[in-house]
């Protein structure tokens, strides 16, 4: 698929926690989901729920650190994607798609700043939109991917870029990839939307620029509309993307006979 100026920019989409210190985050939930949870029985490995891989119910967390709420919450102990009640009613009200909404309260706090405010309520949120990842482009090899709760065992395990296939994206506004179900992938409308709405907390990364996060790409809620790079960077990584799928469809199609008289 080539990219025009009619086709969607892609981000990852989390907390920014990690540079935004005035924000508090969630270091663990009460109680645990270790303890609500049970060892996947095919792989042993992954986490699974009474409700599946997702926990569809609502939780509790305990909060540490900073001294506001974010729009969007930080998680320590799983990676879950917790935003305010606020960004949900920004999403309903501007059709977002590709998500389930589930009440997530927090009941303590460690910090004597952050127990004098009454906290927002947030919602933990399951992702449904999908999309499939280039895993040849991407140079990634998938060792092992449990059917039952999820589990991914790659190699190599971290920093190779994400590069979508732009002819598996489900067309949501949310999505995720089977093989990287914890990265949450958006379109620019949620990112637009942070805009309009000046969300706290939030960071939208190219997800072919992922793990290099201390590059100029990303956005927060101080850079949110510098966009104009984008599209060039995405632009590459869909024609690398292009180029690896004409040369797997291009050796499928070759006949043993052309094989040997290439040897």
């Amino acid at each position: 698929m080539t990219t025009t100026e009619d086709t969607p920019l892609f981000y990852h989409v989390a907390h920014d926690s990690a540079y935004q210190h005035p924000y508090t985050w969630a270091y663990r939930y009460e109680p645990s989901l270790s303890e609500r949870g049970t060892r996947c029985d095919v792989c042993g490995l992954g986490d699974v729920f009474v409700t599946g891989a997702y926990p569809r119910f609502p939780l509790s967390a305990a909060v540490e650190g900073g001294w506001r709420y974010p729009d969007v919450l930080g998680s320590g102990e799983y990676p879950l994607l917790i935003v305010s009640e606020a960004m949900v009613e920004d999403w309903v009200q501007d059709g977002i798609t590709g998500y389930n909404a589930y009440p997530l309260t927090i009941v303590r706090a460690s910090c004597a700043a952050i127990r004098r405010q009454t906290p927002p309520q947030y919602f933990h949120i399951e992702v449904t939109g999908r999309c499939q990842l280039d895993t040849e482009a991407m140079g990634l090899s998938v060792v092992y991917n449990c059917p039952k709760c999820g589990y991914v065992e790659k190699e190599p395990a971290f920093n190779t870029p994400f590069i979508i296939r732009r002819d598996s994206w489900d067309g949501t506004d949310l999505f995720v990839s089977d093989l990287s179900k914890g990265v949450t992938f958006c379109t620019d409308r949620v990112r637009a939307l942070a805009e309009k709405r000046k969300w706290t907390n939030v960071r939208f990364v190219l997800p072919e620029r992922y793990w290099d996060l201390d590059n100029d790409d990303c956005l927060t809620e101080k850079t949110i509309s510098n966009t104009a790079r984008h599209r060039d960077v995405q632009h590459s990584a869909t024609k690398a993307s292009d180029d690896s799928h004409e040369r797997r469809t291009g050796s499928e199609a070759r006949s043993p006979e052309q094989t040997r008289l290439d040897l």
